[in-house]
């Protein structure tokens, strides 16, 4: 394991120009971070298209579990279709 928390990597196309190296650290060794409070965040705001395709996520599912719904009342004999 402790392998992993100091081992360094160079990039084999960088040899030349830059050594850029990375730090593996392991999550259970990270050390804990912070955690956001959501209670004090404000709203989000959301651009047209991204409230489109969230709002056509949620029509998506609704009809899926709508059909999934109808498919077992058939199934169970309730409806004759």
């Amino acid at each position: 394991m402790e392998a992993l928390i100091n081992k360094k990597q160079e990039l084999p196309h960088q040899k030349d120009k830059y050594k850029t190296e990375f730090t593996v650290v392991h999550p259970l060794f990270d050390k804990p971070e912070q955690k956001v409070d959501i209670e004090n965040a404000g709203p989000m705001h959301v651009t047209r298209a991204t409230w489109f395709a969230l709002f056509a996520l949620r029509a998506y599912l609704l009809i899926m579990i709508l059909l999934a719904v109808y498919r077992f009342m058939v199934l169970a004999g309730i409806l004759k279709s």
